[in-house]
Protein backbone atom coordinates (compact mmCIF):
# COMPACT_ATOMS: atom_id res chain seq x y z
CA UNK A 1 0.00 0.00 0.00
CA UNK A 2 1.48 3.25 -0.89
CA UNK A 3 0.25 6.68 0.27
CA UNK A 4 -0.99 7.76 -3.60
CA UNK A 5 -3.02 5.10 -4.19
CA UNK A 6 -6.50 5.58 -4.90
CA UNK A 7 -8.91 4.26 -2.82
CA UNK A 8 -12.29 5.05 -3.56
CA UNK A 9 -14.66 8.12 -4.11
CA UNK A 10 -18.16 8.99 -2.70
CA UNK A 11 -21.44 9.93 -4.37
CA UNK A 12 -20.17 12.60 -5.37
CA UNK A 13 -17.72 11.58 -7.53
CA UNK A 14 -20.08 8.71 -8.70
CA UNK A 15 -19.77 8.00 -12.51
CA UNK A 16 -16.33 10.03 -13.09
CA UNK A 17 -12.78 8.40 -13.26
CA UNK A 18 -10.53 8.75 -10.10
CA UNK A 19 -9.39 10.83 -9.22
CA UNK A 20 -11.99 12.98 -9.17
CA UNK A 21 -12.02 16.14 -6.46
CA UNK A 22 -14.87 16.27 -4.95
CA UNK A 23 -14.85 20.08 -4.20
CA UNK A 24 -18.30 19.97 -2.41
CA UNK A 25 -17.58 16.98 0.13
CA UNK A 26 -13.53 18.51 0.20
CA UNK A 27 -14.85 22.24 1.35
CA UNK A 28 -17.59 20.98 3.72
CA UNK A 29 -15.17 18.43 5.45
CA UNK A 30 -13.50 21.62 7.31
CA UNK A 31 -16.46 22.08 9.02
CA UNK A 32 -14.99 19.65 11.92
CA UNK A 33 -11.42 21.62 11.56
CA UNK A 34 -13.68 24.98 12.39
CA UNK A 35 -15.62 23.43 15.47
CA UNK A 36 -12.19 21.65 16.44
CA UNK A 37 -10.76 25.17 16.67
CA UNK A 38 -13.85 26.74 18.39
CA UNK A 39 -14.09 24.16 20.83
CA UNK A 40 -10.01 24.10 21.53
CA UNK A 41 -10.23 27.93 21.98
CA UNK A 42 -12.94 27.50 24.64
CA UNK A 43 -11.15 24.60 26.50
CA UNK A 44 -8.63 26.62 26.84
CA UNK A 45 -9.25 28.47 29.85
CA UNK A 46 -10.16 25.22 31.93
CA UNK A 47 -7.77 23.17 33.61
CA UNK A 48 -7.49 19.35 33.62
CA UNK A 49 -9.45 19.35 30.87
CA UNK A 50 -6.79 17.22 28.55
CA UNK A 51 -8.19 14.61 27.05
CA UNK A 52 -11.33 16.95 25.55
CA UNK A 53 -8.91 19.65 24.55
CA UNK A 54 -6.99 16.62 22.60
CA UNK A 55 -10.36 15.75 21.01
CA UNK A 56 -10.64 19.27 19.80
CA UNK A 57 -7.34 18.89 18.21
CA UNK A 58 -7.94 15.95 16.41
CA UNK A 59 -11.29 17.18 14.79
CA UNK A 60 -8.72 20.11 13.50
CA UNK A 61 -6.88 17.72 11.72
CA UNK A 62 -9.70 15.23 10.69
CA UNK A 63 -11.00 18.27 8.41
CA UNK A 64 -7.73 18.65 6.73
CA UNK A 65 -7.63 14.64 6.58
CA UNK A 66 -10.71 14.18 5.59
CA UNK A 67 -10.61 17.29 3.06
CA UNK A 68 -7.48 16.27 0.70
CA UNK A 69 -9.20 12.79 0.74
CA UNK A 70 -11.93 13.76 -0.82
CA UNK A 71 -10.35 15.86 -3.09
CA UNK A 72 -7.33 13.34 -4.34
CA UNK A 73 -9.01 10.19 -2.92
CA UNK A 74 -5.53 8.75 -2.11
CA UNK A 75 -5.94 6.08 0.75
CA UNK A 76 -2.90 7.97 2.69
CA UNK A 77 -5.38 10.99 3.40
CA UNK A 78 -8.04 8.32 3.94
CA UNK A 79 -6.16 6.61 6.94
CA UNK A 80 -5.09 10.28 8.83
CA UNK A 81 -9.35 10.91 8.30
CA UNK A 82 -10.49 7.84 9.70
CA UNK A 83 -7.82 7.29 12.61
CA UNK A 84 -8.47 10.49 13.56
CA UNK A 85 -12.10 10.08 13.46
CA UNK A 86 -11.38 6.49 15.65
CA UNK A 87 -8.82 8.75 18.29
CA UNK A 88 -11.50 11.48 18.61
CA UNK A 89 -14.26 8.69 19.31
CA UNK A 90 -11.80 6.59 21.44
CA UNK A 91 -10.54 9.38 23.52
CA UNK A 92 -14.25 10.39 24.13
CA UNK A 93 -15.76 7.35 25.01
CA UNK A 94 -12.26 7.13 27.60
CA UNK A 95 -13.50 10.05 28.55
CA UNK A 96 -17.24 9.65 29.37
CA UNK A 97 -17.01 6.38 31.21
CA UNK A 98 -14.34 7.68 33.18
CA UNK A 99 -15.90 10.24 34.20
CA UNK A 100 -19.02 8.09 35.28
CA UNK A 101 -16.59 5.58 37.11
CA UNK A 102 -15.58 8.57 39.10
CA UNK A 103 -19.36 9.69 40.08
CA UNK A 104 -20.27 6.60 41.35
CA UNK A 105 -20.22 5.23 45.07
CA UNK A 106 -17.81 2.78 44.72
CA UNK A 107 -15.35 1.09 47.07
CA UNK A 108 -11.82 1.90 47.06
CA UNK A 109 -9.15 -0.17 48.20
CA UNK A 110 -5.34 1.22 48.88
CA UNK A 111 -4.28 -2.12 48.51
CA UNK A 112 -3.54 -3.19 44.70
CA UNK A 113 -3.29 -7.38 45.73
CA UNK A 114 -6.39 -7.15 47.89
CA UNK A 115 -9.50 -8.69 46.46
CA UNK A 116 -11.54 -5.62 46.68
CA UNK A 117 -9.09 -3.69 44.27
CA UNK A 118 -11.56 -5.26 41.74
CA UNK A 119 -14.17 -3.06 43.02
CA UNK A 120 -12.65 0.04 42.63
CA UNK A 121 -12.15 2.96 40.21
CA UNK A 122 -8.68 2.52 39.77
CA UNK A 123 -9.40 -1.47 38.23
CA UNK A 124 -12.52 -0.14 36.32
CA UNK A 125 -10.58 2.83 34.47
CA UNK A 126 -7.68 0.69 33.92
CA UNK A 127 -10.41 -1.68 31.92
CA UNK A 128 -11.95 0.51 30.27
CA UNK A 129 -8.74 2.22 29.05
CA UNK A 130 -7.04 -1.43 27.93
CA UNK A 131 -10.35 -1.90 26.06
CA UNK A 132 -10.57 1.61 24.21
CA UNK A 133 -6.84 1.04 23.23
CA UNK A 134 -7.24 -2.26 22.14
CA UNK A 135 -9.88 -1.30 19.57
CA UNK A 136 -8.60 1.07 17.92
CA UNK A 137 -4.91 -0.73 17.78
CA UNK A 138 -6.28 -4.40 17.09
CA UNK A 139 -10.07 -3.50 14.66
CA UNK A 140 -9.59 -0.48 13.24
CA UNK A 141 -6.16 -1.52 11.19
CA UNK A 142 -8.22 -4.14 9.89
CA UNK A 143 -10.34 -1.71 7.49
CA UNK A 144 -6.49 -0.89 5.78
CA UNK A 145 -6.38 -3.40 4.38
CA UNK A 146 -7.91 -3.74 0.53
CA UNK A 147 -10.26 -6.90 0.80
CA UNK A 148 -11.72 -4.92 4.04
CA UNK A 149 -12.15 -1.14 2.99
CA UNK A 150 -15.73 -1.61 3.05
CA UNK A 151 -15.51 -1.97 6.86
CA UNK A 152 -14.77 0.63 8.36
CA UNK A 153 -18.30 2.22 8.61
CA UNK A 154 -18.83 -0.67 11.34
CA UNK A 155 -15.76 -0.61 12.66
CA UNK A 156 -16.58 3.61 13.59
CA UNK A 157 -19.87 2.88 14.26
CA UNK A 158 -19.71 0.61 16.91
CA UNK A 159 -17.69 3.19 19.06
CA UNK A 160 -20.28 5.73 17.99
CA UNK A 161 -23.43 3.60 19.40
CA UNK A 162 -20.97 3.26 22.68
CA UNK A 163 -21.65 6.76 23.38
CA UNK A 164 -25.21 6.72 23.99
CA UNK A 165 -26.02 4.56 27.08
CA UNK A 166 -23.34 6.55 28.58
CA UNK A 167 -25.01 9.88 27.70
CA UNK A 168 -28.00 8.98 28.56
CA UNK A 169 -26.57 7.64 31.62
CA UNK A 170 -25.69 10.89 32.85
CA UNK A 171 -28.48 12.57 31.84
CA UNK A 172 -30.70 10.40 33.50
CA UNK A 173 -28.88 11.10 36.66
CA UNK A 174 -27.34 14.36 36.34
CA UNK A 175 -29.35 16.80 34.26
CA UNK A 176 -32.93 15.42 33.95
CA UNK A 177 -34.01 17.11 36.84
CA UNK A 178 -31.55 20.38 36.96
CA UNK A 179 -33.25 22.85 35.28
CA UNK A 180 -36.48 24.78 34.76
CA UNK A 181 -37.40 26.00 31.72
CA UNK A 182 -38.20 30.16 32.68
CA UNK A 183 -41.36 30.80 30.13
CA UNK A 184 -40.44 34.54 29.33
CA UNK A 185 -37.16 34.49 27.94
CA UNK A 186 -36.91 30.28 27.55
CA UNK A 187 -33.64 30.62 29.53
CA UNK A 188 -32.11 27.79 31.80
CA UNK A 189 -30.85 27.65 35.44
CA UNK A 190 -28.93 25.32 34.04
CA UNK A 191 -29.09 24.11 30.38
CA UNK A 192 -25.97 21.58 29.99
CA UNK A 193 -28.45 19.02 29.43
CA UNK A 194 -29.50 20.18 26.22
CA UNK A 195 -25.88 20.22 24.63
CA UNK A 196 -26.22 16.33 24.67
CA UNK A 197 -29.79 16.28 23.62
CA UNK A 198 -28.80 18.39 20.61
CA UNK A 199 -25.36 16.89 20.04
CA UNK A 200 -27.21 13.69 19.82
CA UNK A 201 -30.21 15.21 17.13
CA UNK A 202 -27.85 16.76 14.89
CA UNK A 203 -25.34 13.35 15.12
CA UNK A 204 -28.09 10.83 14.06
CA UNK A 205 -29.83 13.06 11.87
CA UNK A 206 -26.48 13.51 10.00
CA UNK A 207 -25.68 9.51 10.39
CA UNK A 208 -28.96 8.47 8.83
CA UNK A 209 -28.81 10.75 5.76
CA UNK A 210 -24.98 9.41 5.29
CA UNK A 211 -26.67 5.57 6.30
CA UNK A 212 -29.22 5.76 3.80
CA UNK A 213 -28.01 7.75 0.85
CA UNK A 214 -24.04 6.74 0.32
CA UNK A 215 -24.77 2.70 0.08
CA UNK A 216 -28.18 3.92 -2.92
CA UNK A 217 -25.83 6.25 -4.94
CA UNK A 218 -24.39 3.82 -7.03
CA UNK A 219 -27.20 2.76 -7.82
CA UNK A 220 -29.54 5.72 -8.30
CA UNK A 221 -26.87 8.51 -9.72
CA UNK A 222 -29.00 11.21 -9.21
CA UNK A 223 -28.37 11.47 -5.51
CA UNK A 224 -25.43 12.93 -6.30
CA UNK A 225 -27.12 16.04 -6.75
CA UNK A 226 -28.35 16.50 -3.29
CA UNK A 227 -24.46 16.34 -2.06
CA UNK A 228 -26.16 14.40 0.89
CA UNK A 229 -22.17 13.56 2.03
CA UNK A 230 -22.26 17.28 2.85
CA UNK A 231 -24.91 17.45 5.11
CA UNK A 232 -23.24 14.27 7.01
CA UNK A 233 -20.28 17.11 7.12
CA UNK A 234 -22.07 19.25 8.37
CA UNK A 235 -24.62 17.81 10.85
CA UNK A 236 -22.08 15.77 12.51
CA UNK A 237 -19.72 18.31 13.03
CA UNK A 238 -22.06 20.53 14.73
CA UNK A 239 -23.65 17.38 16.85
CA UNK A 240 -19.70 16.48 17.94
CA UNK A 241 -18.50 19.58 18.81
CA UNK A 242 -21.55 19.91 20.93
CA UNK A 243 -21.37 16.81 22.54
CA UNK A 244 -17.69 17.63 23.43
CA UNK A 245 -18.78 20.47 25.20
CA UNK A 246 -21.14 18.57 27.17
CA UNK A 247 -18.48 16.60 28.30
CA UNK A 248 -16.90 19.83 29.47
CA UNK A 249 -19.92 21.07 31.20
CA UNK A 250 -20.13 17.25 33.11
CA UNK A 251 -15.97 17.23 33.61
CA UNK A 252 -16.58 20.71 35.31
CA UNK A 253 -19.25 19.65 37.64
CA UNK A 254 -17.56 16.58 38.61
CA UNK A 255 -14.56 18.64 40.16
CA UNK A 256 -16.70 21.23 41.39
CA UNK A 257 -19.34 19.61 42.08
CA UNK A 258 -22.05 22.97 40.73
CA UNK A 259 -23.29 23.68 36.87
CA UNK A 260 -21.85 26.25 34.98
CA UNK A 261 -24.84 28.52 33.25
CA UNK A 262 -24.67 28.63 29.02
CA UNK A 263 -25.37 30.94 27.04
CA UNK A 264 -25.14 30.98 23.33
CA UNK A 265 -23.36 33.11 20.40
CA UNK A 266 -25.38 33.10 17.14
CA UNK A 267 -27.89 30.58 19.38
CA UNK A 268 -25.04 28.07 17.87
CA UNK A 269 -21.51 28.06 19.97
CA UNK A 270 -22.26 27.40 23.95
CA UNK A 271 -19.93 29.66 25.84
CA UNK A 272 -20.02 28.92 30.44
CA UNK A 273 -20.50 31.23 32.45
CA UNK A 274 -20.61 31.66 36.27
CA UNK A 275 -21.43 29.25 38.34
CA UNK A 276 -25.12 28.23 39.81
CA UNK A 277 -26.24 25.92 42.26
Amino acid sequence: MRFTEIDHGFCESVGETLPFPEIFNSYSSMCMSIFGLIGLLLTLRYKRVHDIRFICGLLVVNGVGSFYYHYTQQIGWAIIDELSMMLSVGLGLNSMYTMIINSLDLPVSTNIYSLKSVHNHITYKGLLTIALASYVVFIYPLSMFEEMREWFPMIFTVPMMCLIPGSAYIYMNHYRNTYVRKPCNKSYENNGGDLLLNGLKWALFASTVWGFTEPLCQEYTFIKYFHTHVIWHVFISYGMFLLIMFLLHFHLYTIDKRYYKISYVCNMIPVFHHKVK
